[in-house]
């Protein structure tokens, strides 16, 4: 498909996927933004996915093209909300199998916990609000890839990329994809704009971030005054999944 079918498509999922979600929360008096930090929707050129940060089965997700087979997996998911057994529920759905393309598993543990905290939390990222997760920019060449996490803010999109290592990769990686999506910006605004509870209203400018591991010494602060030179912001986190993770949004170097 050509640019404008894709974005024809995704945003025709997306509005079944919005109104599903906008049913399903009409008479449930559970906590809806929880609900949101633990399962978030993905529209896809095929469909939806419904994707789990739910520690254990982080970024794992189920791939629906009907709205009524959407609509009974979110019923069966609120049950999450009332369970400390999430694990059993989710093998039960079928979420112990892993979406096509795989990732580091501590990259996948450092954006899940991303995603929870900036919905759970938005005043620590500067109310950066979470717009998607490994949103795909199809039309990038030689072929398509997929940005880690989006976030909004004040008419700027932001790209997060995240490595486990602090390379330069990561940095490149954020500028070219960066680049891209200001180049395609009035097709890709119309995707994620569509997206559900998106905030987005106009896009006027795109930035990309760096998250990488945390590190010091002068070292590393040249290799940083070195990327700050492309232009793109730098995160770090420490921590694993046992003892929990934290996020340095304003690192001193």
């Amino acid at each position: 498909m050509g640019m404008e079918e894709n974005t024809k498509s995704i945003v025709n999922n997306a509005i079944m996927a919005e109104n599903t979600l906008k049913k399903l929360f009409e008479d449930w008096d559970g906590d809806e933004k929880i609900f949101r930090s633990l399962i978030h929707l993905r529209p896809t050129t095929s469909g939806v996915t419904v994707v789990s940060t739910v520690p254990g089965f982080h970024m794992r997700g189920l791939n629906m093209n009907k709205a009524d087979e959407l609509e009974e997996i979110l019923t069966k998911l609120k049950n999450l909300l009332c369970t400390n057994d999430k694990r059993s529920l989710l093998e039960k759905l079928k979420f112990d199998q892993k979406e096509s393309r795989s990732k580091n598993e501590l990259e996948e543990d450092v954006q899940a916990f991303l995603i929870r905290d900036m919905i759970i939390n938005p005043s620590k990222y500067h109310e950066i609000q979470f717009v998607a997760s490994e949103f795909d920019l199809l039309e990038m060449e030689p072929r398509r890839k997929r940005a880690d996490v989006i976030g909004y803010k004040d008419s700027v999109l932001y790209d997060i990329e995240l490595k486990r290592e602090r390379l330069t990769e990561v940095v490149t990686q954020a500028r070219k994809y960066t680049d891209f999506l200001s180049d395609n910006i009035q097709e890709y605004e119309k995707r994620l704009a569509a997206f559900p509870y998106s905030v987005i209203e106009k896009v006027n400018e795109v930035k990309g971030i760096a998250l990488m591991p945390k590190s010091t010494g002068k070292i590393w602060a040249d290799k940083v005054n070195g990327w700050k030179e492309k232009h793109i912001d730098l995160w770090y986190y420490e921590g694993d999944n046992d003892k929990g993770f934290s996020i340095d949004i304003n690192p001193a170097i």
